[in-house]
């Protein structure tokens, strides 16, 4: 039989090795967004721009999506503004995307 120890030692070794690959991320409240924000608008997607950039020598893709400001809601933002989202096209053809990440196309 396995004495307490073993089973305990052995119970927190696979927590740790689980908690060693998970990364959990909480998105902030609403009220906190809206304290922390620069500027909210209301706007349409004038253009979307890929941009890759290597990082320890792979490359990792980044989407610019430029927004026409259509009404302020609060701060004094530039008329035109610029998202940069992790993901977006890779040069080999393939594609990132990032979990809670939202998709844009121009117009919306």
């Amino acid at each position: 039989m396995f004495s307490l120890r073993s089973v305990l030692v052995g119970v927190c070794v696979l927590v740790a090795s689980t908690a060693a690959v998970a990364t959990t991320v909480i998105p902030p409240e609403f009220p906190e967004l809206v304290q922390s924000s620069d500027y909210i608008v209301r706007g349409r997607v004038k253009a979307l721009r890929n941009e890759i950039r290597l990082r320890e020598g792979r490359e990792v893709p980044f989407t610019h999506i430029e927004v026409e400001v259509r009404e302020v809601i609060a701060g004094a933002p530039p008329a035109s503004v610029v998202l940069t989202m992790l993901g977006g096209r890779t040069s080999d053809g393939g594609e990132l995307r990032v979990e809670g990440v939202p998709q844009f196309t121009v117009g919306d």
